[in-house]
């Protein structure tokens, strides 16, 4: 039983698959090994952010390597989850917010990524991202349940799986530089995420600008040229109190070439051009 947020979480569903196994449960994460079953689980929700209580992902640090890689295995998926507001009004402010950034950028970074002919996936996806930001009430009114269950909910459903239907792709760029980020240094991931995912996503509408322009006009009413929505959003997380740059998060140019190398090789990467890594990490500047 897992009580609390994705750490405790996904803490619980690794040891679970390990629990099963006489190997190195590291050895899934570096896709050496499959798991062949897993304990069952179950979580307590106490924070509206990862999703883990929904999900067939896991996401586990190594404290040796410094190496943050995450698993996807419907062994994952918890048997019974409990998502009760009401153990999430204690969470403060800042915490708040981090979580809302984390469910924005699971319904986000598919959207923009594989299959554009999934009308339906979109407005799931959009409707996930616009009730966070609807919410954004409950940062300065901590206790107001109905906001938390709002939130519970969207962050449930940003990566249950269900936003990314039809993409025929996992694309989660963001996710992928900033797990390097926390991996190696003391950064909560959704700081990371506040301050890599505009960037990424500036990086995205240069290439390929058409769907932005859709989510800019769906999500924030704008009639531009895609650019716009992704400033609106950044500037939705300033608003909230999240970093702009990487330097707030004590993290200079010194390390991008290593960020870079860790990102290339991370088993889940769909990036094999380090000079893209480096070109986003340099915009968080």
């Amino acid at each position: 039983i897992a009580v609390g947020g994705g750490s405790p979480i996904d803490c619980a569903k690794a040891i679970a698959m390990g629990a099963v196994d006489n190997g190195d449960v590291w050895d899934f994460f570096t896709h050496k090994q499959t798991p062949e079953g897993s304990l069952p689980i179950g979580t307590v929700s106490t924070i509206a952010a990862t999703g883990a209580e929904m999900s067939m992902h896991c996401v586990i640090t190594n404290e040796k390597t410094r190496q943050k890689y995450a698993t996807h295995f419907e062994i994952h998926l918890p048997k019974f989850s409990i998502i009760d507001a009401e153990l999430h009004k204690s969470v403060p402010k800042f915490l708040t917010a981090y979580g809302m950034v984390d469910a924005i950028t699971h319904a986000g970074e598919n959207y923009f990524a594989g299959d554009k002919s999934t009308p339906l996936t979109d407005r799931i996806a959009e409707g996930v991202i616009t009730t966070v930001i609807e919410s954004e009430g409950i940062l300065d009114d901590l206790g107001n349940i109905n906001l938390r269950n709002n939130l519970a909910w969207a962050a449930t459903m940003g990566i249950n799986g269900i936003t990314d239907l039809g993409r025929g792709t996992f694309e989660y760029g963001a996710h992928i530089i900033e797990h390097a980020l926390s991996g190696k240094f003391d950064v909560t991931h959704g700081a990371g995420l506040a301050v890599v995912h505009p960037s990424w996503l500036y990086y995205r509408w240069e290439q390929d600008p058409e769907k932005f322009k859709q989510f800019e006009r769906n999500i924030f009413g704008i009639e531009g040229s895609g650019k716009e929505g992704i400033d609106t959003l950044k500037q939705k997380y300033l608003d909230w109190g999240m970093p702009e740059t990487l330097k707030e998060l004590d993290i200079d140019e010194s390390s991008f070439d290593e960020i870079s190398d860790i990102v290339v090789h991370d088993p889940d990467s769909f990036i094999s051009d380090k000079q893209v890594i480096l070109d986003v990490l340099k915009r968080c500047m």
